[in-house]
């Protein structure tokens, strides 16, 4: 079973050490059409590869690859992680 790799800075995966990033760019990937949804960034934060209104059946299609999955929140709500 693959670990949930979320995006709040810091990134873990069965494959390498915990790691700290800084928070990546994510506005050229992200549309407001995706608010609400799941998606799937490559692991190097560059590609937007897959996006499904339900966590389970994303992770099921991403399954093996070393992607990042996370909820894209409404343009009006803050968060901190």
């Amino acid at each position: 079973m693959i670990a949930f790799r979320f995006l709040v800075c810091v990134i873990y995966s069965r494959h390498m050490e915990r790691d700290v990033i800084e928070a990546p760019n994510l506005h050229r990937l992200i549309d407001p059409t995706l608010e609400g949804k799941w998606v799937a960034i490559s692991a190097d934060h560059q590609r937007l590869i897959a996006a499904n209104d339900d966590l389970v059946a994303l992770e099921r299609e991403m399954r093996g690859q070393a992607v990042v999955l996370f909820k894209v929140l409404p343009s009006d709500v803050g968060y901190a992680p």
